[in-house]
């Protein structure tokens, strides 16, 4: 953001106002104490105060919203120009992106676009917003298509983990089949087998008695 920019770098250097640690960002801003707080005096400070629990503190990024209930112009009131010291910054120059005092206005940005500082913060806080509205959405599309590819993952491992069920039982299943199959044709050949010695057991005791009469016949004159 511009204007924020110009704020922290161009102008002014706000400092917290518990520690005062130079170029300290500023995160908090409690309206009952009218501080403003980096977040580690808000946890490690402002907290050990007995009355803080119901003290209202919010993010400085909303400062200036709606649900605020007011303009917070506190930090717009008070920025001093970085190049004339002893002056007050009262306008933004909107073709430099930077708050600019009076004599910044007749010197440097003599000519330049300019406008009031709360309806350039305004603006900004409103771009801001629909940025961060913009975002929301796009983090909820993405949501949604991780949702779906969850989805897709969870049906193609179960798909997948059914079709190998699938052909672990067709295996047992045409196993089964085959050794039944084998059971049978190993019957079968051995009731072949069995009529086979049979008929030539039939056949041999056949043979032998013709044999056997044959011999004496021929032994008879």
């Amino acid at each position: 953001m511009a204007l924020s920019k110009s704020l922290s770098q161009e102008q002014i250097q706000i400092t917290c106002q518990l520690c005062e640690i130079p170029n300290k960002k500023i995160i908090w801003k409690c309206k009952d104490c009218d501080l403003l707080m980096c977040g580690n005096c808000r946890e490690n400070i402002h907290s050990k105060v007995k009355t803080s629990g119901d003290h209202q503190i919010m993010n400085i990024t909303d400062i200036g919203t709606k649900e605020n209930g007011e303009n917070e112009n506190v930090i717009l009131s008070n920025i001093k120009c970085k190049t004339h010291q002893h002056q007050t910054c009262c306008l933004f120059c909107k073709e430099c992106s930077k708050v600019v005092c009076p004599i910044c206005i007749t010197d440097a940005h003599n000519g330049h676009k300019l406008q009031n500082l709360i309806e350039a913060y305004d603006e900004k806080i409103k771009h801001s917003n629909d940025r961060q509205e913009q975002i929301i959405l796009m983090l909820e599309e993405i949501g949604i298509r991780e949702k779906e590819l969850t989805e897709i993952e969870s049906d193609r491992h179960l798909k997948h983990r059914e079709a190998k069920q699938a052909i672990q039982i067709e295996k047992e299943t045409l196993i089964e089949t085959m050794n039944r199959s084998e059971e049978e044709l190993f019957e079968q050949l051995d009731r072949e087998l069995e009529t086979s010695d049979l008929y030539v057991d039939r056949e041999k005791r056949q043979f032998e008695k013709a044999k056997v009469s044959l011999i004496e016949r021929r032994r008879t004159p």
